[in-house]
């Protein structure tokens, strides 16, 4: 199935003047200097898209700062969206392989595969002190991420036994699973109807079978005959939205894909050095896997 393409970032849509403005005019100028380079041009339409994207003041505030902070500095734009790729990214882009097939037991229906948005976040910290060290500078990071753009205070939301709460997950067909683990499906609000979403993928929609059974559009509403029970946390589902429509607008979707493809298929490191953006997106992905 083929991808949304890259896009080039749009004129700046925030008033003259303000930080937004200021702080996306910069990526604006940091993608027109990159030219043809792909791996930059990304970088540049990671940093601009979080900034229309991230659905908070604060979230768009904090970028626009960071990038006014890091400019004209070329090679500190780059870190800082490879910071970005690495931590909030890696978050919600899940690479567990194949989703595994249901069980055909009557007890346990086809829908059963179970997604908590922030467990990765959130689990039992790792055995070794070295292990531990690193992984609380990760884990902070992404707390720090996830508070700062979308005002969610992980530790004090997800903690514990917290993190399998039902706000904080969805039970999804297996196909549905994988592609919202991997950042090709995700859920947009619709306005004025609460806990209702448009289903949006970065496929071609009548290619995705799980997907044929409802109408056109692809419009969900989570409902609980329990009052009790907690439906999914629509901040959480925002974030999630966000950081998907990012990926696929700067091309960052394909470039964490093609690095997960190349070490499951090289399986080793190249001696003159043209692995080391490889090399640290994995060893970020391993840190992450630690918490």
């Amino acid at each position: 199935m083929a991808r949304r393409p890259p896009q080039p970032l749009p004129s700046n849509p925030f008033a003259t003047g303000s930080l937004l403005h200021q702080g996306y005019h910069r990526c604006l100028l940091s993608e027109a200097a990159a030219g043809t380079d792909e791996t930059r041009l990304m970088y540049a339409r990671v940093l601009g898209y979080l900034i229309v994207h991230i659905r908070t003041e604060q979230g768009k505030a904090t970028i626009a700062q960071e990038v006014m902070d890091c400019y004209p500095d070329g090679e500190k734009m780059d870190e800082l969206a490879r910071f970005y790729l690495n931590h909030l990214f890696r978050l919600f882009r899940q690479n567990k392989g194949r989703t595994p097939a249901p069980s055909d037991h009557p007890s346990r229906p086809s829908f059963e595969r179970h997604r908590n948005f922030y467990g990765g976040a959130v689990t039992p910290a790792p055995k070794n002190h070295s292990a531990a060290k690193a992984s609380a500078n990760f884990a902070g990071s992404v707390w720090t991420i996830v508070d700062s753009l979308a005002g969610i205070d992980v530790l004090a939301e997800l903690d514990g036994a917290k993190a399998h709460s039902l706000y904080n997950g969805l039970t999804l067909y297996p196909e549905i699973h994988n592609l919202f683990d991997k950042l090709n499906l995700w859920f947009e609000e619709v306005d004025g109807q609460a806990n209702t979403y448009t289903v949006e993928t970065s496929y071609p929609q009548n290619q995705i079978p799980s997907l044929q059974h409802l109408p056109q559009p692809h419009v969900v509403t989570f409902t609980s005959t329990d009052p009790t029970l907690a439906l999914p946390n629509p901040r959480y589902l925002q974030l999630h939205a966000a950081v998907c429509r990012v990926a696929h607008l700067s091309g960052a979707a394909a470039y964490l894909w093609r690095f997960d493809r190349d070490l499951e298929e090289k399986g080793v490191l190249a001696h003159d050095g043209s692995s080391a953006a490889l090399l640290a997106s994995q060893l970020h992905q391993a840190l992450h896997k630690m918490h």
